[in-house]
């Protein structure tokens, strides 16, 4: 059986966090998620579309691939998010 399509309606939760935007590659196998903490600090992280256990356990997921990227407002966070995902999808 293959294996599925990325979950594109996964929202990430994010322990002490407010998921702001969700922004996929045109793939849909790379994703970027932004979020602000209590503290009104913005957080951008990427994650990837996790198929390399389908063939044993049959389960797909999406896996964290880069944290820690903080900044102070969306506008910057979105720019940060575009460049880092279009970094990552060079180097495949």
């Amino acid at each position: 059986m293959e294996a599925p399509k990325p979950d594109t309606s996964h929202v990430p939760t994010i322990l002490g966090q407010s998921v702001v935007e969700v922004v996929y590659a045109r793939s849909k196998q790379l994703r970027c998620v932004i979020s602000i903490g209590m503290d009104g600090i913005y957080r951008v992280r990427t994650d990837f579309w996790d198929t390399s256990d389908w063939d044993i356990v049959g389960e797909a997921f999406w896996s964290e691939q880069h944290s820690g990227i903080l900044v102070d407002t969306l506008e910057h966070a979105k720019c940060l998010c575009l460049e880092h995902m279009h970094e990552l999808m060079s180097e495949e």
